[in-house]
């Protein structure tokens, strides 16, 4: 291949991969969003909450499938104390659900070395036992959830 064509090449690769991240939505954004806000308003009425969560506004994940692509899923905590203060969410695009659990650690080495044996979780979107289910296997996917 000729040197023209290996930049060409290279050029068209970065070009994609930057339309590619370009597409990637955040958790956050995707909560802020004219179409998914009252969604989220609706998941968390009802329930005390710190503002971070209310507003969904925090530090967040790309929105990743889940489910065979039932959903997508994503993560948002407090900023400054991800370890101890995140939500995990799970969003159903057809039904135009969200549901997700807050997950609250004291400040302890104690809750950071076995956070499962210390937290204190608040359901948020009502989810039945099954989405449940399916927000706990994605914190327990976290290699540092102990």
């Amino acid at each position: 291949m000729s040197k023209t064509r290996q930049w060409v090449a290279a050029l068209m690769l970065g070009a994609v991969s930057m339309v590619a991240s370009a597409a990637e939505i955040y958790t956050s954004d995707l909560l802020q969003s004219a179409e998914y806000r009252p969604l989220w308003q609706q998941a968390t009425t009802g329930v005390k909450l710190p503002k971070w969560v209310r507003s969904g506004n925090g530090v967040s994940t790309p929105l990743e499938a889940a489910k065979g692509g039932a959903y997508r899923t994503g993560s948002l905590c407090k900023p400054h104390d991800c370890a101890n203060h995140f939500v995990q969410l799970l969003i159903d695009d057809k039904g135009k659900q969200i549901w997700g659990v807050l997950i609250d650690l004291p400040e302890s080495d104690a809750a950071r070395e076995t956070p499962s044996k210390f937290a204190r979780y608040t359901w948020l979107g009502k989810p039945d036992k099954a989405h449940q289910a399916t927000l706990m296997q994605q914190v327990q996917a976290n290699p540092n959830w102990k």
